[in-house]
Formats: C-alpha cells, sequence, structure tokens
C-alpha cells in the first residue's frame, strides 16, 4: 500500500502537469484524481488498527472521516464548487482517518518500511479474495455517477451524488459495524454464526430507521441543502431502501471472510457488483440519475444471494427477527407518509424505533452488551452505561 498508492497518484499528477487532460477531463480533475489515489495510503494505518484488534479506534477513525466528507464534500458542492468540492470532500475523509489511525500506531508500534517475501505472498492471498470485488464496488459506485454526467447535465449529477452520499452514510451505521466485526470474528474459535447473527441484527436496529426516514422523507433531507436538491428526492429514495441489502451481505461477508473462505468472498463480490455495472449505462442513459438509483439497490438485492452462503457458514439468519428489524421502520415510514405526518414530529416517531426494538427482542441486552465491548473496551463500557443507565433499561429490559 506504502509503495501502491503513492507511485499511481504520482503518475497521474505527472501526466495532468506534462500531458494536460485526457478525454472529457481537465488537467486539474486528474491531478485531483491522483491526489486521491495517494491519499489510499490511508488503508495501511486502518489495517493495522484491525490487526492490533483497536476496532474502537477503526469506528471512530471511520465515523469522523465520513463526518468530515459530508460536512466538507456536501458543503463545497452546495456553495458551488462543483466536482472539486467533492473531491475535496474525499480528501478530507481520507485525512481525518489517517490521523487518527496513524497517530495510534506511531504511538504503540512505530512505524518503519520491510518487506518480508512470506508474509507478501500470505497478503496477496487472502487480499485478493476482497480486493477483485472491491474494485468493483468502486467502479460500480462511480461508474453510476459518470453514466450520469455523460447522459445528463452536470446539474443532475451533483444531485445524484449528493443523494448518493446521503443514502451510503445511512448505510454505513449498519455496514460499519458489520464490517468492524471482521477482526473479533477471526479470532473466536467456535461460535462464530451467533456473534455474527447477533451483530447482523443490531446493524440492522441502528441503520433501518435511519433509512426508513430517508425513504420516507427524502425532500426535507434534501431541501435542508437548498431547494434545488429536492429534485433528486425519487433518487435519493430508491438509493435509501437499498440500505437492508447492504448490511445483510456486508455481515456475511465477514463471516465468510473471518473463516478464510476467500473464494466465497469473491464470488459474492462479484454476484453483487456485476450486475450494476452493467446495468448502469443503460438504465442511465435512459433515466438519468433515478436510472443510476435503480441500478445501485438492484444491484444490492442481487446479492442477498448471500442467504444461501449464509446457511453454509452456519448463520443463524432467523427470518422473523430480521424481518421485524426491517419491517418495523418500513411500515412505520408508510404510515407517517399516509397520515401526512410532517417530517419534523416524524422523527420523534422514528426515534422510537430504537426503543421497541429493545422490548420485541430483536435485540437483548446481553447480545449488545458483547457486541459493544467488541468495540469499546469494558472499563469505558461499565462508565458508558452508569451515565446512560436509565436510557439502556428502558431501551433494553433485562
Amino acid at each position: 500500500m506504502a509503495a501502491i498508492y503513492p507511485s499511481l497518484g504520482a503518475i497521474l499528477v505527472l501526466y495532468a502537469a506534462c500531458c494536460g487532460g485526457f478525454g472529457g477531463y481537465s488537467a486539474a480533475m486528474l491531478a485531483a484524481a491522483g491526489l486521491l489515489v495517494a491519499l489510499s495510503s490511508t488503508n495501511l494505518f486502518v489495517s493495522m488498527l484491525v490487526a492490533l484488534l483497536r476496532t474502537d479506534l477503526q469506528l471512530l477513525a471511520f465515523l469522523a472521516g465520513n463526518a468530515a466528507r459530508i460536512a466538507v464534500g456536501v458543503g463545497l458542492v452546495v456553495l458551488g464548487f462543483g466536482w472539486a468540492g467533492a473531491v475535496a470532500g474525499f480528501a478530507a475523509m481520507s485525512l481525518v482517518i489517517l490521523i487518527v489511525s496513524a497517530a495510534y500506531v506511531a504511538r504503540m508500534v512505530g512505524i518503519s518500511l520491510a518487506v518480508d517475501p512470506v508474509a507478501l505472498r500470505e497478503v496477496l492471498t487472502a487480499g485478493l479474495a476482497s480486493w477483485l470485488p472491491g474494485v468493483m464496488v468502486l467502479a460500480g459506485q462511480w461508474l453510476g455517477v459518470l453514466a450520469v454526467y455523460g447522459s445528463s447535465t452536470s446539474v443532475e449529477t451533483g444531485h445524484y451524488y449528493i443523494a448518493v452520499m446521503i443514502a451510503g452514510f445511512a448505510a454505513a451505521i449498519g455496514t460499519s459495524i458489520a464490517s468492524m466485526l471482521l477482526p473479533v470474528l477471526s479470532g473466536v474459535e467456535h461460535g462464530r454464526g451467533e456473534l455474527a447473527s447477533a451483530s447482523l441484527r443490531i446493524a440492522l436496529a441502528l441503520s433501518m430507521p435511519v433509512s426508513a426516514y430517508i425513504v420516507a422523507y427524502p425532500g426535507f433531507v434534501l431541501g435542508l441543502l437548498g431547494k434545488s436538491y429536492r429534485e433528486a428526492s425519487t433518487a435519493l429514495s430508491i438509493l435509501a431502501a437499498s440500505a437492508p441489502a447492504m448490511v445483510f451481505y456486508t455481515a456475511v461477508s465477514s463471516l465468510a471472510y473471518a473463516g478464510n473462505r476467500y473464494h466465497t468472498v469473491a464470488g459474492m463480490g462479484f454476484a453483487q457488483n456485476l450486475p450494476r455495472i452493467i446495468l448502469y449505462a443503460p438504465l442511465a442513459s435512459l433515466y438519468g440519475g433515478l436510472g443510476a438509483a435503480i441500478a445501485y439497490t438492484l444491484e444490492a438485492y442481487t446479492g442477498l444471494a448471500a442467504v444461501y452462503v449464509a446457511r453454509q457458514l452456519e448463520l443463524r439468519v432467523e427470518p422473523r427477527k430480521l424481518l421485524v428489524a426491517v419491517a418495523m421502520p418500513a411500515l412505520l415510514a408508510a404510515a407517517a407518509r399516509l397520515a401526512s405526518v410532517p417530517a419534523v414530529p416524524a422523527l420523534i416517531l422514528f426515534a422510537a424505533s430504537y426503543i421497541a426494538y429493545g422490548r420485541l427482542r430483536i435485540v437483548s441486552r446481553r447480545e449488545a452488551a458483547e457486541l459493544a465491548s467488541a468495540f469499546i473496551p469494558r472499563d469505558r463500557l461499565e462508565k458508558l452505561y452508569n451515565q446512560l443507565r436509565p436510557l439502556v433499561d428502558l431501551a433494553l429490559p433485562t
């Protein structure tokens, strides 16, 4: 990572400086792309946090980085900086993650470069299984933006970009938990399926009320950025509807990876992302940003073929609990819209979903405590519980 990403980024910057733009992209665009590629070396320090089992810091770094991406990227796009604002948002995310992760790694183990051929071979064997589908994920995500840009106006492309960012943030509440569980599952000899099942239900419980609210009130969410962005309301609703499928896929993928089922991980990645890449161009050319959103969400649900894989991996799917976790906020969203409940009061209704999950035993206190201890040191967890005891007792009865 330390060698490849900065080298590829430097090549793009040098090409932009010497040869100018390429195709429809200016020299400044290529140079900005080179900067983002170089900043991808941040993943080196994130990987170290995983290896050191500091998933709490990893979660903190991702949350802070994504908050910076939304604040800087969306803020600058709204202010009229266009693609440069979007680039600044992603650069801000990488820099924040770098600061948090590199500071800890430097303090705990130091930073030095060395090459171990045996370790390199092991890393490549395990890494290619997720790297190849990962390339398809990124390619698919940005092919959607490019497809809209190529078939519509730059204004519609900006609207679609912001819709993708908002929907992605909502889904990331759940997928972050499902993916952060990987190092914990890797260190468990028995009971991986039960732990993964609990994390899946908790991830859905945390993300579904947010996603359902966005599906029901996309115009209100986009209107916070400006009235013109409400044009992307339908696309945002469709994109946000992909959240439950994305969370489920991420949980199953983490469980497969922890069990060294690399071929399974790769196969799931291809099954999920190939349809999106194939559908983007024709749907975007016909319907613009709306078509790209449809392709994105259809792709998410092709990944539900992971249900078959989940059974092989002994993941307890528990259809009733998963159905309730997804359906309760979805039905609440439909009822709120049919009753014409205003967007702001509806926030209270959706917040009540978090209490209902515990009361309905979708998430138990023991499961929540076990999962929280995987991300937060126990001494801090006990202090946090003592401070929030009334709220925890209300949401998670014994």
